[in-house]
């Protein structure tokens, strides 16, 4: 029996180029497919389902409910009209859009809605098809170009090649796409119509360009402008091709260079260096299991094979909550921040002293007025109880540190100022409105061998001992860190960057092995810390067992598909301060809370006596030449953890 292939979406480039591509395929409208369920009840059909809102006329939608009628409903119309047809699989033409339809704000634009009202779609076929027992492809269409083409960017750069006019780049041309031509859509469709598995597919060529390098490479025929950010702009968009490629064995496609070349006679300078390979494998859930260091995607759990703990918060806690969060612009500030806002506080205070990091978090959240930036630092006491008091603030996150320990073995003053002295002030500016403090500190304070460690131990000792000794009713949470998975400046971040410059990858010993967090984990664990209520009030997260920094490396090599024989790898030694191994507590007697991988345990008490003899003599010789004396005085105060 031949099976015939019906096309919905009779004035889409892509179902007019499908039609003439495919054998026994014919141009449909769901007036037509009500005829043809009488006629063609017995015959085997392919459907591919071409029809939606035209992107053309995204930037100035009518009315929601004409949207809404030309996407969802008239998928949810289509679907109920097809029982009775001998429908064997279903194609439906969706869009890459869909990885970012979960808007980053509430404020979300059209192209928000486009994307959204795609994924319904998509998740309405597959019900459809459950139920039915039909087998479904969902096409997750990248950039495509070509053919009657006229709303991609390759259509607006041809056009104003063509007519001498100055086209303008969003996002000042810095977005990365993955451009597939419609012909080799056509093709890959080809193979799909006999496959017998229903799947969800990335429909792209694997590869990005940025458009400002693909205007580059056009110039000076191309004349162009930059543009500021748009707020709907994603930033990067390349397909994981792997089905493609392995499954479909489709790997040859029709290049941009020959394309312009083809159509008007232009050679494209260089633009094959500019490509760009994302290692990834997109999923619309896991979205935040990826780090992106360096425009390379790294997927943590595929790399450490551990999933990340989805720990669900109550909104309901924090809709009174004035949060004051340190060192906001940090990796683990700004991440924060941002999970925070998921959970609809009052007001989040973002406290930072780098101007730049402080403007561009700021910049992120700028449509939001219950997100204030404030500039300044932890050494400012009288600067810090303004802020807690005018803002009322009644939680506190305390993540400004410097954390970097090779550069804090030199700096030994300012470690002491900033980590020791710093955290003090917070201390002492806080008020009786304050009901939460939490202290994000590090796994390098337990048995301390470093600058680093040092100084975030006694910033514990005293958040812990002098808050109790103020008498101040708040709850304290110490959280200790292992090291946050490509965080800035971080071992892997520093590793992808040797490598896209071919340096020597130095490694300080072949046994160093550390625990290893992502950057939500470390968020979560915050800010689940702060709700307990506990004696314990030291707080990890269960990171499983360390891993060897050699191993992690050789994990990295393989998940980014290199040849290790062309890497050069250079054995150093550790440096100063530096362990071999980390330990999370001295005691490792941790009790479990009720949320999971959760664990809270004690460390040594220290008397407000002890405590304020040793910021005495810290004082005392913050200003001496001779650094050693604040690291014999910490060296003391800690003689019993060593």
């Amino acid at each position: 029996m031949k099976k015939l292939t019906y096309i919905v979406g009779k004035n889409s480039n892509l179902s007019k180029n499908l039609v003439s591509n495919l054998k026994n395929s014919e141009l449909v409208s769901l007036e037509d497919l009500i005829k043809k369920k009488k006629i063609n009840k017995n015959k085997k059909i392919c459907l591919i389902i071409n029809k939606f809102y035209p992107s053309s006329k995204l930037n100035n939608i009518d009315t929601l409910e004409n949207f809404y009628k030309s996407s969802v409903l008239y998928t949810a119309r289509l679907l109920d009209l097809i029982n009775g047809l001998n429908i064997s699989n279903i194609i439906y033409s969706s869009s890459s859009s869909v990885y970012n339809s979960i808007g980053n704000d509430n404020y979300l634009g059209n192209r928000d809605l486009y994307s959204s009202a795609k994924i319904s779609c998509e998740n309405m076929i597959k019900n459809f098809c459950k139920k039915n027992k039909i087998n479904f492809v969902i096409a997750r269409i990248f950039n495509m170009y070509g053919g009657n083409d006229q709303f991609s960017i390759i259509s607006k750069i041809q056009n104003a090649i063509k007519n001498k006019k100055t086209i303008f780049l969003n996002n000042k041309g810095e977005s990365i796409r993955d451009f597939i031509h419609i012909k080799d859509v056509c093709k890959i469709y080809k193979r799909l119509i006999d496959r017998k598995e229903s799947c969800t597919i990335d429909i792209g060529t694997g590869k990005g360009i940025k458009i400002v390098d693909l205007a580059n490479s056009l110039s000076p025929k191309l004349k162009f402008k930059l543009k500021d950010s748009s707020n709907e702009e994603i930033e990067n968009s390349i397909a994981d091709n792997e089905f493609i490629r392995n499954k479909l064995k489709y790997k040859s496609f029709i290049s941009l260079e020959s394309f312009f070349k083809k159509k008007g006679n232009i050679s494209l300078k260089f633009l094959d260096s500019f490509k760009i390979e994302y290692y990834k494998k997109n999923n619309i859930q896991k979205l935040s299991d990826y780090q992106k260091i360096l425009n390379i995607d790294i997927n943590y759990e595929r790399i450490l094979k551990r999933k990340i703990s989805n720990i669900k918060l109550n909104k309901k806690k924090f809709s009174n909550s004035v949060i004051l969060v340190t060192g906001a612009g940090g990796t683990i500030g700004s991440n924060l921040v941002h999970e925070l806002k998921q959970l609809n506080p009052k007001k989040i205070i973002l406290f930072d002293h780098d101007e730049t990091a402080l403007f561009n978090i700021k910049r992120e959240y700028s449509k939001f007025s219950n997100i204030i930036p404030v500039l300044g630092s932890c050494n400012n006491l009288r600067l810090l109880k303004n802020i807690i008091d005018i803002y009322k603030i009644n939680t506190v996150y305390h993540a400004a540190a410097y954390k970097h320990l090779d550069m804090l073995e030199k700096n030994i003053k300012i470690a002491v100022e900033n980590n020791i002295f710093g955290t003090l002030n917070l201390i002492n500016a806080l008020n009786k409105n304050v009901k939460s403090l939490t202290i994000i500190s590090t796994d390098k304070a337990t048995k301390p061998s470093s600058i680093l460690g040092m100084t975030k131990r006694i910033s514990e000792i005293i958040s812990d001992s002098l808050i109790k000794h103020n008498r101040l009713k708040i709850n304290v949470s110490i959280c200790r860190f292992g090291n946050v998975f490509a965080s800035q400046g971080s071992f892997i971040e520093v590793l992808i960057d040797q490598l896209k410059k071919n340096q020597i990858i130095n490694i300080t010993n072949k046994n160093a092995e550390r625990y290893f967090m992502s950057v939500k984990e470390a968020c979560k664990l915050v800010i689940t810390s702060s709700l307990i209520k506990t004696k314990n009030n030291f707080f990890a997260f269960d990171m499983g067992k360390p891993i060897k920094i050699f191993d992690l490396m050789n994990k990295i090599f393989n998940y980014l598909e290199l040849n290790k024989k062309e890497i050069k790898i250079k054995f150093t030694k550790l440096k100063k301060g530096e362990k071999l191994k980390e330990e999370i507590s001295i005691d490792k007697n941790y009790k479990k809370t009720k949320f999971r991988k959760i664990l809270s345990f004690k460390e040594t008490v220290y008397s407000s006596e002890e405590i304020k003899n040793l910021l005495k003599d810290l004082n005392k010789n913050l200003d001496t030449i001779n650094q050693k004396n604040l690291v014999f005085f910490m060296k003391k105060f800690l003689r019993n953890e060593f």
